[in-house]
């Protein structure tokens, strides 16, 4: 049988340290405030705007004319962290903290409340690039891609970053050469390198989407290889 109050109190106990995480990033990131906007409002904003995803329950990512993005943000679930912290406020926060870790990601311009949509969203600048699941389509031997991806791996787990939603579809190649992430509402940082246990659970979590399975099975060998090589490199500095 299942602890049902037991299950509750730990339930809360992870949402108000994950509150108390975002609010202290809060307070240096006070440039961005959130700002209530109507149902004419945000018509105007997202007018030809193209909706890149969604789900059963709306909208979740619409792509403006002027090539920015607007991601929608709703509450799963009663008890959540999200009650007292909106996932747009992290989503926000998290990105100027992999600004400070060197890892690029996306540019927030604007935090939003939609009352009448019962959502809260988040207007940015997306990182320019292609996802590895794009470039993996279009390449014959995907190796050298993978084997850099296992070394910027290897980087964001020896910084700390467990990075929940890690797939190919989240991390974009740059016409600089260097990773960036997307997506980004779904992060810790947990200012140490990541335990074994929980490097490799970061690893099931790339190998989860079905979008994927026709490259990652043969082709993991190749991220393992380059992710282990580099992180011995890092223990060692």
């Amino acid at each position: 049988m299942y602890n049902t109050p037991r299950i509750k109190i730990t339930l809360i106990c992870r949402a108000c340290y994950a509150v108390l995480q975002d609010t202290q990033e809060d307070t240096r990131n006070r440039k961005i405030h959130t700002q209530r906007i109507d149902k004419t409002t945000y018509a105007n904003i997202s007018r030809g705007g193209t909706v890149i995803e969604k789900d059963f329950y709306g909208d979740k990512v619409i792509r403006l004319p002027d090539g920015c993005y607007i991601k929608l943000f709703r509450r799963k679930r009663l008890i959540s962290s999200a009650l007292f912290f909106p996932y747009s406020k992290r989503f926000v926060n998290n990105a100027a903290k992999l600004k400070r870790l060197g890892v690029p990601t996306v540019t927030p311009l604007g935090l939003h409340r939609l009352p009448h949509l019962r959502r809260t969203a988040v207007h940015y600048e997306a990182v320019q690039g292609s996802t590895l699941r794009d470039l993996t389509k279009d390449i014959s031997d995907p190796r050298l891609l993978l084997e850099s991806f296992g070394v910027f791996l290897a980087e964001l787990h020896c910084k700390g970053i467990y990075f929940r939603s890690l797939h190919f579809g989240n991390v974009v190649l740059q016409e600089t050469g260097e990773f960036g992430l997307i997506d980004i509402a779904d992060l810790r940082f947990f200012g140490r390198p990541l335990s074994e246990y929980q490097r490799k659970q970061n690893f099931k979590h790339l190998s989860r989407p079905k979008e994927d399975a026709w490259i990652l099975p043969e082709n993991l060998k190749f991220i393992y290889s380059a992710y282990n090589q580099h992180r011995k490199f890092l223990q060692q500095k």
